[in-house]
């Protein structure tokens, strides 16, 4: 059942009435006497209820005119509307103004309990199909990203700002935290959803195919170059670029970026033309580009280019509230995905999931909930199901901050230790990445990995 309604009618007994029995099925409810008032609140508070309840006949603004006004405020949210008409020439009028449904008065309790039931699944399946078309298609609105702490919802509204311009964007947040989502839903919310979406990860091209991925180049430009090529940024003319760990290109090739942001024209390796372009860019780094300014190694003046709008993605570990909505979620997809049975997460589960660290943030829940779902037999989630251990298996020490018994708690040395050796692993072996994670030296970072090797063998009992 809904877990808010909004109610207007303008006759306090029936007002009363309708508070009364939402009350005593467990539903919230808020009344108002006039649409004026409601259209007011939903424009000032962020809050959604999950279903209307809306008088037909009211002076002043009657339940078709706010229906029609309502389109621009909350149109997901189903109204159901509440007549003393009984005629189906009322409920076809209502419904082709847009109701999900529609009810004479008085409303008795369980017809009123089945009418709003049905009217947030039909709701809630109109939402799923929309959602899934956008997933097929790679666009996403703000609404399918999960978020409802404070410091997302405040996220949320500085997005939606910044997505109805063509404002420069600057994602920073640590790897796994949904930079790439969010860079999708600035698209898919601004003047330019129509035209393309193209994302290049800087980390993942060869430094001397960078230039050549990102502006293009023409047949024989370079050994190899077998036929020509047209460009990133001209594959996007008329959209969107996200450049993805933009803090891994080489100099010469911030220098050619910078050109093609200042003119808005590019120029494909072994051409003499100039090909103008229109983009808007959208860019994301986990690494301090202030202090690679300082460090040289990343250009000043680009840094200003695309430093127009700065917007922090929070950690997981910064939003664990709303770890228990992300959690729903990706199990119910899971299960659908791989068309088993629906699970749930037990109350146990779910706290365990609340103070674990996610160093990986939002992407290592994801996997971890995929592999749960995948492995166990049950109809519910445990901890154990979660945490992939048995019961008698000593714990990992990254669950150390939750340990209630101090006989297994790892001394700081170990910790260290099983954080350097988890990083090294996170990054597949790249000791330089590495190093650069932790915020130590290379020649540290071997020193520390080869005691560590050798305390391994002398180690008794396992950190993992």
């Amino acid at each position: 059942m809904p877990r808010l309604v909004y109610l207007v009618d303008d006759e306090r007994p029936q007002r009363e009435l309708i508070t009364l029995q939402l009350d005593k099925q467990g539903i919230k409810s808020r009344a108002f006497s006039n649409g004026y008032d409601l259209l007011n609140t939903l424009k000032a508070e962020a809050t959604r209820p999950d279903a209307l309840l809306v008088d037909l006949m009211m002076p002043g603004l009657d339940g078709i005119a706010l229906i029609n006004m309502l389109r621009g405020i909350s149109p997901q949210t189903p109204v159901v509307i509440l007549t003393g008409r009984g005629s189906i020439e009322t409920a076809v009028h209502a419904m082709k103004a847009g109701a999900a449904d529609y009810i004479t008065k008085p409303a008795d309790g369980p017809r009123l309990q089945v009418t709003l039931q049905n009217a947030m699944e039909k709701a809630g399946l109109k939402d799923e199909v929309a959602r899934l078309t956008r997933e097929a298609s790679n666009t996403v609105a703000f609404d399918d990203i999960i978020g409802t702490s404070p410091i997302m919802q405040k996220l949320f509204l500085q997005l939606g700002r910044a997505a109805r311009s063509d404002i420069t964007v600057c994602l920073h947040g640590a790897s796994g935290t949904g930079k790439e989502l969010i860079a999708r839903a600035i698209h898919h919310n601004s003047q330019r959803r129509d035209k393309p979406f193209v994302v290049v990860n800087c980390a993942a091209i060869a430094p001397n195919l960078i230039e050549s991925t990102l502006f293009g180049h023409e047949k024989g430009a370079f050994t190899g170059a077998a036929e020509r090529r047209i460009g990133k940024f001209q594959e996007a003319d008329g959209g969107s670029v996200f450049l993805d760990e933009i803090a891994e290109l080489d100099l010469n090739a911030q220098t050619r970026l910078l050109r093609v942001l200042q003119e808005r024209e590019i120029e494909p390796l072994g051409s003499v033309h100039t090909s103008r372009v229109n983009i808007r860019l959208i860019t994301a780094t986990h690494r301090n580009l202030q202090n690679m300014v300082s460090d040289g190694t990343f250009r000043e003046d680009l840094y200003y280019r695309i430093h127009v709008l700065p917007v922090s993605i929070p950690s997981l570990s910064k939003r664990r509230e709303d770890i228990p909505l992300l959690a729903k979620h990706y199990v119910k997809r899971f299960c659908l995905q791989e068309n088993i049975p629906e699970k749930t997460i037990t109350p146990e589960g779910v706290a365990w999931l609340s103070h674990q660290p996610w160093p990986g943030n939002v992407r290592e829940l994801e996997n971890t909930l995929y592999r749960a779902v995948i492995l166990s037999d049950a109809s519910t989630l445990d901890v154990e199901d979660l945490s992939g251990q048995s019961a008698n298996i000593t714990p990992s020490v990254f669950d150390t901050f939750t340990m209630k018994d101090t006989e297994d708690l790892p001394n700081l040395s170990d910790l260290q230790q099983a954080y350097i050796d988890y990083i090294i692993s996170r990054t597949q072996g790249n000791l330089t990445h590495a190093a650069r994670l932790l915020g130590i030296g290379r020649t540290t970072l071997y020193r520390h990995k080869h005691n560590g090797s050798k305390k391994v063998v002398q180690q008794a009992k396992p950190l993992w």
